[in-house]
């Protein structure tokens, strides 16, 4: 561990430090990085935000943060020192993740969404504190020609899938890319908008059939956002930052992650299905009682009466998966359309 920077987080009264104890995970970097914005507008400090330095490929800024890059022996080190607890009485310091130091914090709560346990568990802030947006670098000329060159970049003709996901959603990734559902998603939008489709990908992660592999930093991401028809993908922590990026967004999810619901916890216009079927899955598999289940269900906000399926809302709870792939057609279409009516305006 650098001297530095164990140094500065003990003896160092003019500022505070925050440290993200995971080397992946976008979405839940980008969350504690904008609390961290708001957390220093409240305590009047300047925060130095420690992380593993592969968040630097995503190029982000959050206002009043400053980032600490650390290798991984570095990163190992510190965290394990804050799981050891060495470092709890430090008045100047933060342990950026709930789930490992707060008892009383409850995986998938239904009253409160994912950013909200950090807001409360690590920060102590209200509920209805902003997640304040990343400021993103731009791309040079040069850096825009090369991206024009390596893709096909068409605002109402590219199409970027996002199938791959870790943590949470892992295993529904893994299932709906075993069944062969992102290649019918795929042939069902080629065979009816002759669009270009990309699968964003990063390490081992593969692409979808007759789809090229996408491999982008965070500020090529924000251009994407602007030169593509959107995103569609599962629950992901990529789907974090496109959302604060102010992308078009269609994301699939279990029904049970509506605790990670993007809409709930930036605010923003983003198209989710809900695949309701997997709630009968989850009953069987974990062996709870129906009226339970559907206690949860109705906390969270859904009508058990009515299941909608109107693609109109920014909350789509469909049965079955061909449903699911109908509704991402028709959504995709609609958007294409208010693209080009945007363009004739």
């Amino acid at each position: 561990m650098k001297n530095s920077v164990i140094s500065n987080i003990k003896n160092d009264e003019k500022n505070y430090y925050v440290f993200y104890p995971f080397n992946d995970g976008i979405g839940d970097f980008i969350i504690v990085g904008g609390l961290c914005s708001s957390y220093s507008r409240i305590i009047k400090k300047h925060i130095f935000y420690v992380c593993h330095e592969d968040f630097k490929r995503f190029f982000l800024s959050f206002q009043n943060v400053t980032f600490i890059y650390v290798t991984n022996e570095e990163y190992e080190e510190l965290k394990k020192k804050c799981e050891n607890r060495e470092l709890d009485s430090t008045k100047n310091f933060l342990y950026g993740w709930f789930r490992s130091t707060q008892s009383e914090s409850q995986i998938g709560s239904v009253e409160l969404t994912f950013a909200d346990e950090f807001k409360k568990y690590v920060f102590g802030l209200p509920i209805e504190t902003e997640v304040v947006k990343p400021s993103i670098w731009g791309l040079t000329l040069g850096e825009i020609e090369e991206l024009n060159a390596k893709y096909t970049l068409n605002r109402r003709g590219t199409i970027v899938l996002v199938p791959h996901g870790n943590s949470a959603t892992k295993e529904l990734s893994r299932k709906l890319i075993e069944i062969g559902f992102w290649d019918e998603v795929v042939r069902l939008l080629k065979e009816k908008f002759n669009c270009v489709i990309y699968t964003n990908t990063y390490g081992e992660e593969k692409p979808i059939n007759n789809t090229e592999a996408m491999i982008t930093s965070g500020k090529e991401l924000a251009y994407l956002c602007k030169n593509t028809v959107g995103f569609i993908g599962i629950r992901c922590g990529l789907l974090d930052l496109v959302t604060q990026l102010g992308g078009f967004v269609i994301c699939l999810s279990d029904i049970y992650l509506y605790h990670y619901d993007l809409g709930r916890m930036f605010g923003q216009e983003v198209k989710t299905i809900y695949y309701f079927k997997n709630l009968i899955l989850n009953i069987l598999n974990r062996a709870c009682k129906i009226d339970e289940e559907m206690d949860l269900l109705r906390k969270c906000g859904f009508d058990l009466k009515f299941v909608q399926n109107e693609e109109g809302s920014d909350l789509i709870i469909c049965m079955e998966l061909e449903e699911a792939k109908n509704i991402i057609h028709n959504l995709i279409q609609k958007r294409i359309l208010q693209l080009q009516l945007e363009q004739n305006s």
